[in-house]
């Protein structure tokens, strides 16, 4: 089985037009349209000929019951299979494979411990660089991190990396894709008011500036700026409509 990759990040947001504005002030995207609905648009990295796209901005639906959050999407060669795969191993599927037009097939589940993802087949599967306005680390708080760390293994073949013993945190599971680590799975701390769940992290060049944008365009610092193993440094906010995200900066000068 081959391995599979993050390719989308949609956001549902109670302020998709609002919301937009503060990630442009902030890492500096940009916003397509997509559609007729101008509250709907996609959200890309500005440079090169043109700029590459990463994900969207939408209205929250009415019927959610859940605040603004951003929903990863992992790329597969075969989505019903892997939704198929994905009960079979505990998850709880939310939103049946259906087909996007232009797009391709898609579908929403919960993994056994309740963090929500979607995955996506018959689309390109791109490659985002790990550079500046990219997310380039996923990371994933939840209550069994064994039993969600065999869960994506066996689900999407990703393979394991370093883990790091974090003390009374527990550990930190680092897993990857080839010879790229891709993000870390780690215990959700009981004082975490949120339930299981996927953390998106934008790499930027200057982390105090970013962070300095986030409190003046009305987002909220939960944790940092901070320095982290590796070499780089991390924040971790709300944007204005309380969809949680994280910013990662390399602590060495000249690299983003």
């Amino acid at each position: 089985m081959a391995a599979s990759n993050w390719c989308w990040f949609t956001l549902n947001s109670s302020g998709p037009k609002t919301a937009r504005a503060f990630y442009s002030a902030v890492v500096g995207w940009t916003e397509l349209p997509w559609g007729d609905d101008p509250d709907f648009a996609m959200v890309a990295v500005p440079g090169g000929e043109k700029p590459y796209p990463i994900g969207a901005a939408r209205p929250l639906p009415e019927s959610a019951a859940m605040p603004s959050h951003w929903l990863g999407c992992v790329h597969v060669e075969d989505c019903d299979a892997t939704v198929a795969l994905a009960a079979e191993l505990g998850a709880t599927v939310v939103g049946e494979p259906v087909d996007l037009p232009g797009v391709g097939r898609f579908a929403i589940f919960q993994d056994p411990q309740g963090a929500w993802l979607s995955v996506i087949s018959g689309s390109d599967s791109p490659r985002f660089p790990d550079e500046s306005g990219f997310v380039s680390w996923h990371e994933l708080a939840t209550s069994d991190p064994v039993g969600a760390r065999d869960f994506y293994v066996e689900l999407f073949g990703w393979c394991l990396g370093d883990a790091m013993d974090m003390g009374p945190m527990g550990t930190y599971q680092m897993y990857g894709h080839g010879d790229r680590m891709l993000g870390g799975i780690w215990p959700r701390p009981e004082s975490m008011p949120a339930p299981p769940n996927w953390l998106f992290y934008v790499r930027v060049e200057d982390l105090e500036a970013a962070a300095a944008a986030i409190s003046e365009h009305g987002g909220t610092i939960l944790n940092g700026p901070m320095d982290v193993p590796g070499g780089e440094r991390v924040v971790q906010a709300l944007d204005p409509t309380g969809a949680a995200f994280a910013l990662v900066c390399n602590t060495e000068p000249g690299t983003p």
